[in-house]
């Protein structure tokens, strides 16, 4: 699949070309494990998203467990940076429950990365892979739900991080945003 992918980047379509095979659940598993979760107990690295969603699941129906991420619904529990927000395609799921009667069966689903909340602007921050073919920062519009801010998207379950939370700030504050702070503010950057 990495050769296929190679060649397409390379091929006569360059750059612009759009991947055959899809990538963002890949993507998700590397961040997590140079994150540090490098072990298939604490996060199942997979290329397809409901290996790890179905991790998070089980994870909260055990009650205890070494795995990295515990699934809400959205709005359920408060988010954070680090969470994932992972939506259903073609709305196979709208909750937990609707997934968990199908454990282990795969399903095609989407998850991003929250790297920032902005309550006051009513968004939340969140990187993904395999959008429009790249890695890309997408602003989800946002409302408080069950006390908590929630995306208005659907998206049908948050992973939540079990681990200290890290401050509201650290996207603004890592060494790429400082670099890139210019930058940003000068692009318009869009919702997809």
């Amino acid at each position: 699949m990495v050769d296929r992918q190679n060649g397409r980047w390379k091929g006569p379509a360059g750059l612009a070309s759009r991947w055959r095979d899809p990538w963002s659940a890949a993507f998700v598993s590397w961040v997590m494990c140079e994150g540090g979760l490098g072990t298939s107990n604490q996060f199942r690295r997979s290329i397809a998203h409901h290996v790890y969603v179905d991790q998070a699941i089980r994870a909260r129906d055990a009650g205890s467990s070494q795995a990295g991420f515990t699934a809400y619904d959205v709005g359920e529990t408060g988010l954070g940076p680090g969470d994932l927000l992972c939506s259903s395609r073609r709305g196979s799921y709208g909750t937990i429950a609707q997934r968990r009667r199908h454990l282990g069966v795969a399903a095609r689903m989407h998850c991003d990365v929250v790297v920032k909340l902005e309550p006051d602007r009513k968004r939340i921050l969140a990187i993904g892979g395999n959008v429009r073919g790249t890695v890309s920062l997408k602003l989800l519009p946002a409302a408080p739900r069950g006390g908590n801010l929630a995306p208005t998207r659907e998206i049908f379950a948050h992973l939540k991080l079990r681990a200290d939370a890290i401050e509201d700030n650290a996207l603004d504050s890592s060494p790429t945003a400082r670099a890139l702070q210019g930058t940003l503010s000068s692009r318009a950057i869009s919702t997809p």
